[in-house]
């Protein structure tokens, strides 16, 4: 009776081992390896709206095809690159502008060829994007202007007079040419806010995802984004594999510089994440499109210089996880109320020489810097500076630690230069941020120039380090991490 008991359970047992095989397996699986593609366009501008949106749908046929050669499977198109951003009120903006329907489930294809060519269609656009994607057979990635219509009373927010909400959006479509997410910039900088409204909060997604048929998890984020916690913690909480994002850049909009591509590889980072990122190539200062894994640039673009290129890479296979341990819990802080209205700084600095050992040190209330390197080889003067407060006139609260070449004009001063006669080795730069901090590690060479790959350790006190012994040429070495308003 006990012998045919336990071959009664026998199949239970061996189903419960299968079973928990396969959850363990799930655990432990990897983000499929696959192709991306982004796009540095530079916008075309012609006599009317809808003119200059089909001019710039026609270049992105062209960088999808070039995308599609190289067996691209998703490409990314940079932020504001169908209309560019030169309008000073909503009312110029609102030609532009098209609409953009739910998420429909089934996803809805919008392709349809009419539309694509008409030159007053409000969904010009989302149609050409729709057949661009079904011809091809990729996932495209790409930023419009946004009209939402809304009702007093009805829309659970504030209704603008217009009758209708204006929106920096991101649009995706998979290789059937289905709109499948729609993703409403959280974060807008310093002049969008007359352009844009901002998204009310009670319409901002959990999760802003979409899933692929070849295996890969996407968040989607727009420019400034980038320099807050949420959305992206939020998404790699969702089990995110890696991110999209669009963005028009200014590298020279910060002090200390962080240029687009170093803000991007620090993002990789933090999040130990795969980032797609596509920008504008007007010129140097609008320059920086990249693919990371977890840190390491993959491939990037970033010229000081009007520049148009698709860059397309392999992302290998990656085990994969969740956001780091030690990444921060704390609420993070939102770009429209921020409480801080100072910055507090302390600036160190060395005027350095061949074989010199340099030690500076800086800090304020809330973090504290410590630089140790190496002159591999010229001369100059290089400054370490703490920073704590607001950044982009209010727009943010941060905390960072910077050591940087200093200018023909001095280390106060903001350029684009992007130029440097020093190189070091042994480099360490260290610094004790606030228990919690998500810290992006960033440094860039003579040019802008990126490492490939940069040795970074955090623990949970708050105390971050970053090393390169090697030899490089430096422009700058950034520890950045957001600050929660208090």
């Amino acid at each position: 009776a006990l012998e045919m008991a336990t071959m009664a359970l026998l199949p239970r047992f061996v189903c419960l081992l299968i079973c928990i095989s396969i959850t363990t397996a799930s655990l432990l699986e990897y983000v499929p390896a696959f192709r991306g593609a982004v796009v540095q366009h530079v916008p075309r501008k012609a006599s009317t709206a809808r003119e200059t949106i089909a001019e710039n749908l026609e270049l992105y046929a062209k960088h999808a095809e070039r995308a599609a050669r190289e067996r691209a499977d998703i490409v990314v198109f940079p932020e504001g690159g169908l209309i560019s951003f030169n309008f000073s009120t909503q009312d110029e903006i609102q030609p532009y502008l098209e609409y953009v329907p739910d998420i429909a489930h089934p996803p809805a294809i919008l392709c349809d060829p009419e539309r694509s060519s008409s030159s007053s269609d409000r969904m010009q656009a989302l149609s050409a994007l729709s057949c661009l994607a079904r011809k091809h057979r990729m996932y495209i990635v790409a930023n419009i202007g946004e009209s939402y219509a809304c009702s007093r009373g009805t829309s659970g927010a504030a209704c603008p007079a217009r009758g209708s909400f204006t929106f920096n959006t991101d649009v995706v479509f998979d290789r059937r040419g289905r709109l499948v997410q729609r993703y409403r910039k959280e974060h807008l900088f310093q002049g969008e806010s007359v352009l844009y409204d901002h998204i009310p909060r009670s319409w901002i997604p959990e999760v802003a995802a979409f899933d692929t048929d070849f295996g890969v998890r996407f968040g989607v984020i727009v420019c400034f984004d980038v320099f807050f916690r949420e959305p992206a913690v939020a998404d790699r909480r969702h089990a995110v594999d890696a991110f999209v994002m669009s963005l028009y850049w200014e590298n020279d909009g910060t002090f200390p510089l962080m240029t687009a591509v170093q803000v991007q590889q620090g993002f990789s980072y933090a999040l130990n994440t795969t980032l797609l990122a596509s920008g504008i190539g007007v010129s140097g200062e609008t320059s920086g499109s990249g693919i990371y894994s977890s840190g390491r640039a993959i491939a990037y673009d970033f010229v000081n210089r009007e520049d148009e290129r698709v860059v397309v890479a392999s992302i290998p296979e990656r085990t994969r996880s969740f956001i780091r341990p030690d990444a921060p819990q704390s609420p993070a802080s939102d770009s429209r109320s921020i409480v801080s209205r100072s910055t507090e700084k302390d600036i160190r600095h060395a005027d350095v020489s061949v074989g010199e050992v340099v030690e500076l040190r800086a800090r304020t209330s809330r973090v504290s810097c410590a630089a140790r390197f190496r002159v591999a080889h010229g001369n100059g003067r290089i400054a370490l500076l703490a920073l704590s407060g607001a950044m982009f006139r209010n727009l943010l609260n941060a905390n960072l630690c910077t050591l940087f070449y200093c200018s023909k004009q001095g280390c106060d001063a903001l350029d684009m230069e992007y130029r440097s006669s020093v190189s070091v080795e042994a480099l360490e730069l260290t610094g004790h941020f606030p228990r919690g901090s998500l810290v992006y590690p960033m440094v860039a060479q003579d040019e802008g120039k990126l490492v490939e790959q940069v040795s970074t350790s955090q623990q949970g006190n708050g105390d971050v380090r970053m090393a390169l012994q090697h030899p490089h040429s430096f422009l700058n070495a950034v520890l950045y991490a957001e600050s929660p308003s208090s």
